[in-house]
């Protein structure tokens, strides 16, 4: 999907049929739009198209910017935004309505993170903010009202800790035991993937039985077991 001449993003999207091109399945009424901004180092496989992917077979639809060398920059996210609304506003029958605009979802990986909660100062347009194993404490914008769910591993787990502290209710922070800062290995991952798809399906796909997957006895029964390294929930 190309946003403007200097950027394209990768868009993935809800459809009975596989291939290119084919038309979406609205059949659950307008989605969630889910905007991924990747780490400058991608690691050993591109996790955010993976998880972008993972979610529009799930009935989301997203979106993953390019990365970006030297960081992302909050405005690029905000562009891929404003481009796919107004597509959402136009005539075109196949998109008109496809995406709730009450509902866009940032989600940033390790470098990517900052851009992603910097974005999500406005709650008028950034409904919530999902952070990747973030590299260093970030602060919120003072501004920032949204949800915010921060999702990592053992490696990087203070960064992550301090950035949930400086986050405003309602905050969500998990630390997948086994997992590192690139997203590895892929069994780690898929625990990881399952607490964003569970989060996010909760708070804007209306799923309220995956509430104690989220915050509930589910995931305090994974603290106990060791799948979880630290679980801290405030809404």
């Amino acid at each position: 999907f190309v946003v403007s001449p200097e950027l394209s993003v990768d868009l993935y999207y809800p459809a009975k049929d596989k291939g290119e091109r084919v038309p979406m399945d609205r059949s659950k009424g307008p989605a969630p739009l889910v905007l991924f901004t990747p780490d400058a180092e991608e690691g050993p496989y591109k996790l955010c198209e993976w998880m972008a992917q993972e979610l529009s077979a799930r009935g989301f639809v997203t979106a993953v910017l390019p990365p970006k060398a030297g960081g992302e920059e909050p405005a690029r996210l905000m562009a891929v935004r404003e481009a796919l609304l107004k597509r959402n506003a136009d005539k075109n029958p196949a998109w008109k309505g496809a995406v709730n605009p009450a509902r866009v979802i940032v989600v940033g990986h390790g470098s990517g993170a900052a851009a992603a909660l910097a974005a999500g100062a406005d709650a008028t347009k950034v409904a919530g903010v999902i952070l990747l194993s973030p590299p260093s404490p970030l602060k919120p914008p003072d501004k920032y009202k949204g949800a915010t769910l921060i999702v990592g591993g053992e490696e990087g787990q203070e960064a992550a800790t301090k950035t949930y502290g400086d986050c405003r209710k309602p905050r969500y922070l998990y630390s997948v035991a086994g997992l590192d800062q690139k997203f590895m290995p892929p069994e780690k991952a898929g625990k990881a993937f399952g607490i964003v798809w569970a989060w996010l399906s909760w708070r804007y796909f209306d799923r309220d039985e995956l509430k104690s997957m989220v915050s509930g006895q589910d995931a305090a029964g994974q603290l106990k077991s060791g799948e979880l390294k630290l679980f801290k929930v405030d809404e």
